[in-house]
């Protein structure tokens, strides 16, 4: 897990940060006794949102952050994989990953351990209203863009022809 986020840019890890702050600040604080995702969850969909948004060093926190926020308003659409430690197209792992997929969202694999789905029955919903709240309300980010990132990476499929 460390290795993943290891090589990336400063800044995006400082975006890392205020994530983690705003879980553990303001989201935890709200709802003390739920049963939250893994804040890890929420990290990774930050990388996510940084990858498909821009890629970049040099970028807005408040835009990074807005997209975050944004993004947990539609965790009923997430689907987050990575393939840099497997691939869907491995004939022992491939199948298995696609049932991972395949199940309710939110889905966010492990880029570490495919086998781990996080935040499955967890209180997504709580998250949502939260991260809602909180993009309207800081002044900070109130006016800010957020990056166009969907909610789940385009697939492609291969069409062969049958003869």
């Amino acid at each position: 897990q460390k290795n993943f986020v290891k090589w990336r840019p400063a800044k995006l890890k400082d975006l890392l940060r205020l994530v983690k702050h705003w879980y553990k600040e303001v989201l935890k604080q709200q709802y003390p006794n739920a049963k939250l995702p893994p804040k890890y969850a929420l990290e990774l969909l930050t990388v996510y949102a940084w990858e498909e948004g821009t890629d970049r060093e040099d970028f807005s926190m408040a835009e990074g952050f807005c997209t975050v926020l944004e993004l947990l308003g539609r965790h009923q659409d997430i689907c987050i994989y990575w393939e840099k430690y497997y691939s869907l197209q491995d004939e022992q792992i491939g199948a298995y990953l696609k049932q991972q997929l395949c199940r309710p969202r939110p889905v966010i694999l492990d880029p570490a351990d495919p086998t781990g789905i996080l935040g499955q029955d967890k209180n997504w919903d709580l998250v949502a209203k939260e991260a809602a709240r909180s993009r309207w309300s800081l002044p900070c980010i109130s006016a800010a863009c957020s990056w166009n990132v969907q909610p789940a990476r385009s697939v492609m499929v291969q069409v062969k022809q049958l003869q």
